[in-house]
C-alpha cells in the first residue's frame, strides 16, 4: 500500500511537513538519511536545493531534481506525525519553534536552548 502525498513543505534545519491524501501530517527529518546517503548531502553543498522540494508525480513521493528523491513510504513510516495546537499560545509558541530551528529538536533541547537565552 502506498502512502500518497497531497503537499510538502520544506522546514528549516532540513525538515519535511509532509501531509497525506488519506490523512494525517507528518514532519520527516532529512538529517539522519542526509549522513547515509550520498544524493542527500547536495542538501548541504547547494544553497537553496533542499527549499525546492516538491511532490512527486502521482504524490509517490518528494522529489527534487532528476538525481534526488525519497518515496512517500519512507516518509510515512518514519516521519513523526504532528499534532494540532490545542490553544492560540500554543500555534504561536509550535510557529516561534518552526522559525528558529528547534521544531525538530528534542522538547529537553528546546527547554535547555531557552533557558541558555535568559
Amino acid at each position: 500500500m502506498f502512502h500518497r502525498i497531497e503537499s510538502v513543505e520544506a522546514l528549516p534545519n532540513f525538515g519535511l511537513s509532509v501531509r497525506f491524501l488519506a490523512g494525517p501530517e507528518k514532519i520527516y527529518d532529512m538529517r539522519p538519511i542526509m549522513e547515509t546517503h550520498e544524493a542527500f548531502r547536495a542538501f548541504r553543498l547547494t544553497r537553496g536545493l533542499f527549499g525546492q522540494a516538491k511532490v512527486a508525480a502521482g504524490g509517490y513521493g518528494v522529489c527534487w531534481n532528476d538525481d534526488i528523491d525519497i518515496s512517500c513510504n519512507e516518509l510515512y513510516e518514519n516521519g513523526k506525525p504532528t499534532i494540532e495546537p490545542a490553544s492560540e499560545k500554543e500555534a504561536a509558541m509550535a510557529e516561534k519553534r518552526l522559525n528558529d530551528g528547534t521544531a525538530l529538536m528534542p522538547w529537553e533541547e528546546v527547554k535547555e536552548k531557552a533557558a541558555r537565552r535568559h
